[in-house]
């Protein structure tokens, strides 16, 4: 396997083909995180994130993400798929929390498709207690992208 870091980019602005989804990828001492769907396009994947953390995990990820600090660690995704695994970087994240609650979503985007239709997630947080959790999706429904997705201009 090939150690591989996926270049920051945002999606798209059509609306891709849904290939997936949703999913849970992580549920773990008050943290749980969930995948919306898998939109493709025909130049790569949309994966749009959510995580709820209730109670202490909650008030580390409020802290962590609104605290003052150099580095704020935050919910980390890994794509592994085509021999290649990596770190993905999120292009949009929005975060809200207070008194036990935190509920994050972000989204990412990877320029490339699945040959075999495989796709491993790779989730964590660990300074709110998330380990590295592993997901591993099929996707179907990865032809004709281009007919498919409907542009928003």
């Amino acid at each position: 396997m090939e150690d591989h870091a996926w270049p920051y980019e945002r999606p798209p602005d059509a609306l891709g083909a849904v290939v997936h989804g949703p999913a849970l990828l992580a549920r773990h001492a008050g943290i749980t995180v969930g995948l919306r769907c898998v939109f493709a396009h025909s130049t790569g994947l949309h994966l749009p994130l959510v995580l709820a953390a209730r109670g202490q995990a909650a008030d580390r990820a409020g802290a962590i993400s609104f605290g003052a600090g150099e580095s704020q660690p935050v919910l980390r995704l890994a794509v592994t798929m085509n021999g290649r695994r990596g770190p993905v970087e999120s292009a949009q994240t929005e975060a809200r929390g207070g008194s036990g609650r935190f509920d994050q979503q972000s989204t990412s985007w990877v320029g490339e498709l699945p040959g075999d239709g495989r796709l491993r997630l790779t989730v964590a947080w660990p300074e709110i207690g998330l380990a590295s959790t592993h997901t591993d999706l099929v996707l179907h429904g990865l032809t004709d992208l281009d007919a498919r997705a409907i542009p928003l201009t």
